[in-house]
C-alpha cells in the first residue's frame, strides 16, 4: 500500500508540474523534481551520467585490490550508472553500494549479498565493483525468516568480509537495505524492482 500510494503521488505530482496553470516557480524547480522521482532521467541527463566518469584520470592501485587486478595503475569512481540504476561505493552511498549478486556471474548458484568497496577499470576493461561480502549468521543463532521463504527478508551478520572479489555490472540483482539491529547482527532486504500498469489514477 505505501508503494502504491508513492507511486500515485508521485503521478499527481508530475502532471501538476506539467500543468499551464503551475505557479512559475514551482516550474523552475522541476529539473530537480524530475531527479528526485522519476524513475528514468530523460536523454540528456542519461547521457551526462553515463558519461560522468569519462574524465577520471588512473591512480595508484589500492593495496587490496592489487592481488585482484594484477595492475599498478586502475581508474576509481565514486558513482557509476548502469541501466538507470545507480551505484555508488560505501564511503560515497552505503545504500547505493548494497547489492545482491550472483558469485563469479553463475545463475545456477545462489546470490549473495555484498557491498561495493570500489568501482573500478583499467584501460582495457569496463568498470567493475569490488565488493566485500555480507557475513552469514554466526552459529547457533537462528534466522527468524527462514519459515518465510517468499519474503525477501534474512537475519545476517553485520560484518562485512574482509575480503574483496570482482563483481561485473550484470552480475547484479538488485540492490538490498541492510538495518544493524546490533553490533552482530543485521537484518538485509532484497528490493526487487517492481513495475505497475494502472488504467486510471484513484485518490487518496
Amino acid at each position: 500500500m505505501t508503494l502504491l500510494r508513492t507511486f500515485i503521488r508521485s503521478g499527481k505530482l508530475k502532471r501538476w508540474l506539467a500543468d499551464p496553470n503551475c505557479p512559475s516557480l514551482i516550474q523552475e524547480c522541476k529539473a530537480i523534481f524530475d531527479k528526485a522521482y522519476s524513475v528514468y532521467a530523460d536523454d540528456e541527463d542519461k547521457a551526462d551520467m553515463d558519461n560522468e566518469d569519462d574524465d577520471l584520470k588512473e591512480v595508484f592501485t589500492p593495496p587490496d585490490l592489487q592481488h585482484l587486478l594484477k595492475s599498478p595503475k586502475v581508474i576509481l569512481s565514486a558513482r557509476h550508472r548502469h541501466n538507470g540504476i545507480m551505484y555508488a561505493r560505501s564511503s560515497t552511498h552505503v545504500g547505493n553500494s548494497l547489492i545482491y549478486f550472483y558469485p563469479d556471474g553463475d545463475r545456477n548458484s545462489p546470490a549473495v549479498h555484498g557491498s561495493i568497496k570500489y568501482i573500478v577499470k583499467s584501460k582495457s576493461t569496463s568498470f567493475r565493483f569490488a565488493v566485500q561480502r555480507q557475513l552469514p549468521l554466526p552459529s547457533g543463532v537462528t534466522d527468524p525468516f527462514a519459515p518465510y521463504p517468499h519474503f525477501p527478508a534474512m537475519l545476517c551478520s553485520s560484518q562485512l568480509q574482509s575480503a574483496l572479489e570482482v563483481v561485473k555490472v550484470d552480475w547484479v540483482i538488485t540492490h538490498y537495505a541492510r538495518w544493524e539491529m546490533s553490533q552482530m547482527l543485521a537484518v538485509v532486504l532484497t528490493l526487487y524492482r517492481v513495475c505497475f500498469l494502472f488504467d486510471a489514477v484513484y485518490d487518496y
